[in-house]
């Protein structure tokens, strides 16, 4: 069960997968790294594009991700003083004209009505094109900048339980500026 990106196996590259507990570590190290990026960061111009998060897909796992690190910069927003609530996004972009195709209209509009009112931020009917490490594009030409950390990446790639149930991971590096 591996990611599928649309049809951009490129991406892989940029964007982790939502599939695995390794994909959620990365994505939640990823949203921590740019929210210390973004405090340090004293430019608002320069600080915004670390405090926009693009999830792409809004069947269960894009609404579930975008919800979950929604909660994870609501809850440690406190530690950061320099970021108010309107500086950060995240943002769900989805090609269907309603989330959750899996489910009934009711419950998809009941899901969009929710997101939007906790501030996640629809774009329906729209695709993501193209995708770099500072910027998702879509269809209509429009750019949406968003930035991860510089540093190098740490990715588990593969995890196992030893005999006492402790996981043991193997952990893989690489430099992202290969990537943008």
């Amino acid at each position: 069960m591996g990611n599928k990106y649309f049809g951009h196996p490129d991406w892989a590259g940029v964007a982790p997968g939502l599939k695995t507990l390794g994909d959620a570590l990365e994505i939640r190290r990823r949203v921590l790294l740019a929210y210390e990026r973004a405090e340090r960061e004293p430019d608002p111009e320069q600080q915004r594009p670390w405090l926009t998060f693009v999830v792409v897909g809004g069947g269960y796992s894009g609404v579930e991700t975008a919800g979950q690190v929604f909660d994870l910069i609501k809850g440690n927003n406190r530690l950061y003083p320099r970021i108010a609530r309107e500086d950060y996004r995240v943002i769900l972009v989805h090609s269907r004209p309603h989330l959750l195709p899996e489910v009934s209209e009711s419950l998809a509009r009941y899901c969009e009505k929710t997101m939007s009112a906790r501030g996640i931020q629809l774009m329906l009917g729209r695709r993501v094109t193209a995708m770099t490490a500072t910027k998702a594009i879509l269809d209509n030409d429009e750019v949406i900048k968003s930035a991860l950390p510089d540093e190098m990446y740490r990715v588990i790639t593969h995890y196992k339980r030893d005999e006492r149930e402790k996981i043991k991971a193997t952990v893989t590096e690489w430099d992202l500026e290969n990537y943008s």
